[in-house]
């Protein structure tokens, strides 16, 4: 990755997740979003690395849906694939947000915005999410679209 491009990369990280524990979630707030797969990549390279880029800042990612389920918490989860097995980028939404999700099939693509929690069990983890747009499996919008 050149120096421009990680440059790049970091102007797409906007600010921190609230300590109050509000909804990192602003729909007016515009931000160009990373894919899924190379948010996951960044991680499996250099967890920690990633850790110090990503850890606890609000990210915009778009991906598939791999899964839409409730984890062993019972915390509504969306999972978006990376194209390995058992691993993905996992959306964890609070019940609030229930409707939002209600919408999502698997296949479809989705952008999601959450503040990042890190990876663990070959995942990374967005905490507090909210969907900001999603399409159906055959036609992604233009802003998920791949080059």
């Amino acid at each position: 990755m050149s120096w421009k491009d990680d440059a790049h990369r970091r102007q797409r990280i906007r600010g921190r997740a609230p300590e109050h524990g509000g909804h990192p979630a602003d729909p007016d707030d515009a931000r160009s979003p990373l894919y899924a797969r190379d948010l996951w990549e960044e991680y499996d390279a250099n967890a920690l690395a990633a850790d110090a880029r990503y850890h606890d800042a609000v990210l915009d990612v778009v991906g598939r849906v791999a899964a839409v389920d409730r984890d062993r918490r019972g915390r509504i989860t969306v999972v978006l694939t990376v194209g390995r097995p058992l691993c993905g980028v996992r959306c964890r939404f609070r019940d609030d947000r229930l409707d939002e999700v209600l919408l999502l099939r698997k296949g479809c693509a989705v952008w999601v915005r959450g503040r990042c929690a890190g990876a663990s069990d070959g995942s990374v983890d967005l905490e507090d999410c909210a969907v900001l747009q999603h399409a159906g499996p055959s036609v992604p919008p233009p802003e998920m679209a791949t080059a």
